[in-house]
């Protein structure tokens, strides 16, 4: 126990000495820029003028490089545009092949797109005819129907989609919502 306050002491003392002449080290340096204060001042005049130099020397370099080897350049723009040129070519081609290999599963997915977008709009005209009424009347509308309907002893009208040939009309005496 003795040691290891022994220990934390020496290593405290070795720190703090250690920071001190970082701090000491930095002070002169202070020290020495505001006595050559001139000196400093063109140190930091001509760091700034090299930087900027080189800058100048590396943006010249490269349109110099650019010039030289413009229709290397060229060429390389070139390849790629018809490079992707050919790779969008592929995948078009890729998809007008598989809808042709797919062609009634291609068919289907029209017509339900079709579908889809007319049922849509008859929703939105819907929307738009009784936008008086709340979701609230519709859903009690749309309960006392199918009420109606469970309670409903002969034969009912139901309609079921067929593809693309519309609507089909089936008479039925199973009711099922």
């Amino acid at each position: 126990m003795m040691n290891r306050h022994l220990s934390m002491a020496w290593e405290k003392w070795q720190y703090e000495y250690a920071e001190f002449k970082r701090q000491q080290a930095f002070m002169r340096g202070v020290m020495r820029r505001m006595m050559n204060r001139k000196l400093s001042m063109a140190w930091e005049s001509w760091q700034w003028w090299y930087a900027d130099m080189m800058e100048q020397r590396r943006k010249l370099d490269q349109a110099l490089r650019r010039m030289m080897h413009r229709k290397l350049s060229m060429g390389w723009l070139r390849y790629c545009e018809w490079y992707q040129e050919l790779k969008d070519q592929q995948y078009r081609l890729a998809g007008a092949l598989r809808r042709m290999m797919n062609r009634q599963l291609s068919k289907a997915w029209e017509s339900w797109q079709w579908w889809y977008a007319d049922m849509m709009e008859q929703r939105r005209k819907l929307a738009q005819v009784h936008g008086n009424l709340t979701n609230t009347d519709i859903d009690a509308d749309i309960d006392s129907v199918r009420r109606w309907a469970v309670g409903c002893t002969d034969k009912f009208l139901w309609l079921s989609s067929v593809g693309s040939h519309g609507m089909k009309i089936c008479w039925s005496n199973d009711v099922r919502l």
